[in-house]
């Protein structure tokens, strides 16, 4: 996972400003997912919030409100949270940070899907478990999700059509699973 997101980082340094941004909302688009889903049991209303942060970002406006952090299972809560810093990341991204930017932004997914890994394979803490979460479908699929994201960034015509983007990133990080209950 580390060799990947050293490997966005670099590929993110040869994009534009505007492909490096789309890619950063591109992650946020998959992570909303898990917001979503940690949103659900405890305030509904703040999914439609976060549509709106959403959306406003990929009109290049900067949101009035941030997205509100929740409380919730731990689990749930920490999901949560990556979502909500990576919408902090982008809403401050600019022309000297952004290849970092990208990294931490999809750092934040790969956060997200460790703990779930973690959860839904029952692995165990420690070496045995990272190698199990690295190898898992869910960080596999981001991975290539990520890689893909990239590659048509790299060759996108400028200036990039933000809709067609936005439709095909409408996938959901988690792969549909969330966090087993203790």
């Amino acid at each position: 996972m580390l060799k990947h997101l050293a490997h966005v980082q670099e590929r993110a340094s040869k994009l534009s400003f505007e492909q490096a941004r789309v890619f950063c909302l591109l992650c946020a688009e998959r992570q909303k997912f898990a917001y979503d889903k940690s949103t659900t049991v405890v305030r509904p209303e703040d999914s439609d919030r976060a549509r709106e942060y959403l959306d406003a970002l990929w009109q290049q406006r900067v949101p009035l409100e941030r997205v509100p952090l929740i409380e919730a299972t731990f689990d749930a809560e920490d999901a949560a949270a990556n979502f909500v810093y990576a919408l902090d990341a982008i809403t401050e991204i600019n022309l000297v940070n952004y290849p970092l930017s990208c990294k931490v932004i999809a750092e934040f997914s790969m956060n997200i899907l460790d703990s779930l890994a973690y959860s839904v394979l029952r692995l165990p803490v420690g070496s045995a478990g990272d190698e199990a979460v690295d190898s898992s479908l869910f960080v596999a699929t981001e991975i290539a999700r990520q890689s893909q994201d990239l590659d048509e960034l790299a060759h996108a015509v400028l200036p990039i059509d933000l809709e067609a983007f936005k439709a095909k990133s409408q996938i959901d990080l988690t792969l549909g699973a969330w966090f087993l209950e203790d």
